[in-house]
């Protein structure tokens, strides 16, 4: 947060795997939507997300097309988030990137086959880690 002569939340930042990506989010908060845009990698959280002061009002996530990877628990603990859409350019989905998402009911995913890693580099053919601990009540989405 930054407060100067009028209270002022910062409400968006860079979300890249290093200081030089152009990968941004961006919080609406009347409309509860993160959004993340840019072109590369959204960085591995290891502690803090850069959006955690929003974290628990987060009810929608939109990854626009650019994007090409979710990194190890990018979205964890959005206990709020119900709806999240993962564009075609998203070729890789790292570890826990959703886990503990229990209000997660739907994912549209535009790229039918998403590369899901998991420890160790190792590739799945399923969804179990990266949504760990969701309830998604509707199907995964593809095109």
């Amino acid at each position: 947060m930054k407060f100067g002569h009028k209270e002022t939340v910062i409400m968006s930042g860079n979300c890249g795997e290093n200081e030089s990506s152009d990968v941004t989010w961006n919080f609406d908060l009347p409309k509860r939507v993160l959004t993340i845009s840019g072109t590369g990698t959204i960085m591995d959280i290891d502690t803090t997300p850069p959006w955690h002061l929003f974290q628990f009002l987060i009810t929608g996530l939109v990854i626009e097309n650019g994007v090409t990877s979710i990194g190890t628990s990018a979205f964890a603990g959005c206990e709020s988030l119900t709806s999240v859409t993962i564009p075609q350019s998203v070729t890789e989905i790292e570890p826990g990137a959703f886990a503990g998402c229990t209000g997660l009911t739907s994912v549209t995913n535009l790229n039918p086959e998403p590369q899901i890693l998991g420890p160790n580099g190792t590739q799945f053919n399923n969804v179990t880690l990266t949504f760990y601990s969701c309830r998604i009540r509707s199907k995964l989405q593809g095109s």
